[in-house]
């Protein structure tokens, strides 16, 4: 049980991508099943640099962005026994490294997660899902590596919407807000031409014209 000092868990939802699924880090819980990784909140910590610390710490790599949920309680099971946990959305770049003790598991599938984890995650999901459904959203970039084709780009808005894109559509709207810059390099990808590479560069122009996807 938990003490007076660690009345509260901090928990994250680290999310990634293989470039066709989203994908979310889980861990073996104590009393079996699966969890999304916590640790007790240590009193007067500042909260967002200690779910970057924890994200780090289980994801073997920093995090590329980590912002917070919300507090959650209600009483729903947590497997730290605390009263309530305050949860972070953390975004990592895609890679093939798998944590030691941890794996990726499908952002969607029906995972066996204390009740309370299951909020979060769902939370998580619908708040990317909102970030990406009116302008080009920057977590899309968060989940890239630095260099980037458009094809990569728009596959990971599909991933955070859950739909399809009209190519065509895509292209204008991501040209309309200067976010991204292309590259003198260029990467073949199955047998067709090579793609050229491009780096997100918000800061060589600004949203011209904000359109849904």
């Amino acid at each position: 049980m938990p003490t007076i000092a660690h009345a509260c868990s901090l928990d994250v939802v680290c999310v990634s991508t293989d470039g066709q699924q989203l994908l979310v880090l889980v861990r073996r819980a104590r009393r079996g099943g699966t969890e999304l990784p916590w640790a007790p909140l240590e009193p007067a910590c500042q909260m967002e640099a200690a779910a970057s610390g924890l994200a780090r710490s289980v994801l073997d790599r920093a995090p590329s962005f980590v912002t917070q949920l919300g507090a959650y309680g209600d009483g729903a099971a947590h497997g730290s026994g605390c009263p309530l946990s305050v949860a972070f959305l953390a975004i990592a770049p895609s890679d093939d490294a798998v944590p030691v003790g941890a794996e990726w598991r499908l952002i969607d599938a029906r995972l066996a997660l204390p009740a309370r984890q299951r909020t979060m995650l769902a939370d998580a999901r619908a708040q990317l899902s909102e970030g990406a459904s009116v302008v080009i959203s920057p977590i899309a970039f968060r989940l890239l590596p630095p260099a980037f084709t458009l094809s990569e780009l728009q596959r990971v808005h599909e991933l955070l919407l859950g739909r399809s894109i009209h190519t065509a559509g895509f292209r204008r709207s991501l040209a309309a807000t200067g976010l991204v810059e292309p590259l003198d390099e260029w990467r073949s990808v199955g047998r067709g031409r090579p793609a050229q590479l491009h780096v997100y560069a918000p800061a060589s122009g600004h949203i011209k014209n904000s359109k849904r996807l």
